[in-house]
């Protein structure tokens, strides 16, 4: 028998092996049934806004009982989906092991601010800008927004935290951000009394920079107890009283 015959040969009972053990597995998964569901949360294991028992329970819920149900009968991203649609969560990966157990990675949401709004329920604002309800289990500790906070003002809010954020000498400084009733967005300080009065969301990185430099180059000469509030809303000024 020529060479190209034994290749050719060979490449033939390499294919006719690989049918058939992918119909050999899949008849073998048509008969599987889940061994179980696990849940993990990838999050920071203090930050606990809700337990693995609640995704287990909401995925019972709304999906029913899935221990036990053949494999090929289980949808992975339906399950996915259900999770993903729990308020407190982020994104999941689902996946199963060759002991054909379910496993949930749930990663929570990231939490920016917490409002406390008048006259209305506290929630979360994320650090992607998704709100998500208070949980009874844990608070976390960021800062924390009051004041006449509607859907218009939460999206500012969200804003002017994410460049508070980001920037590590007024991270270290805020603690609270307040809403005036006339919309005015006011940063409220760790230490001292002082009230940063910031205006709309307009030129932050401007009227933040210019509140730093009047911290570095006349208050600090002058004293902090002289002024309890600054005002950089307007433009090119620092206004203290």
């Amino acid at each position: 028998m020529s060479k190209n015959k034994i290749k050719w040969l060979i490449l033939l009972l390499g294919i006719i092996a690989l049918i058939v053990l992918t119909v050999y597995f899949r008849q073998k998964e048509s008969v599987a049934i889940c061994t179980d569901v696990e849940i993990e949360m990838t999050s920071d294991e203090n930050r606990s806004f809700v337990t693995e028992g609640e995704l287990a329970d909401y995925l019972l819920e709304h999906m029913g009982e899935i221990k036990g149900l053949n494999m090929n009968k289980i949808s992975l991203k339906e399950i996915e989906k259900t999770i993903e649609s729990h308020p407190h969560v982020y994104s999941t990966e689902v996946f199963t092991n060759l002991e054909h157990k379910i496993i949930i990675k749930a990663n929570l949401h990231q939490p920016l601010v917490r409002v406390h709004p008048y006259n209305a329920d506290g929630y979360y604002i994320s650090t992607t800008g998704h709100h998500f309800p208070l949980s009874p289990h844990y608070t976390e500790r960021v800062v924390v927004v009051t004041g006449f906070v509607d859907t218009l003002m939460s999206k500012k809010v969200y804003t002017l935290a994410t460049h508070v954020n980001r920037l590590p000498f007024w991270k270290a400084q805020i603690e609270q951000i307040f809403v005036g009733e006339e919309g005015d967005l006011i940063l409220i300080e760790k230490f001292g009394d002082h009230r940063l009065i910031i205006g709309d969301t307009e030129n932050l990185d401007k009227k933040l920079e210019r509140i730093k430099v009047f911290y570095e180059k006349a208050l600090k000469p002058k004293g902090w107890e002289h002024f309890t509030t600054i005002n950089a809303k307007y433009n090119n000024q620092v206004i203290c009283k």
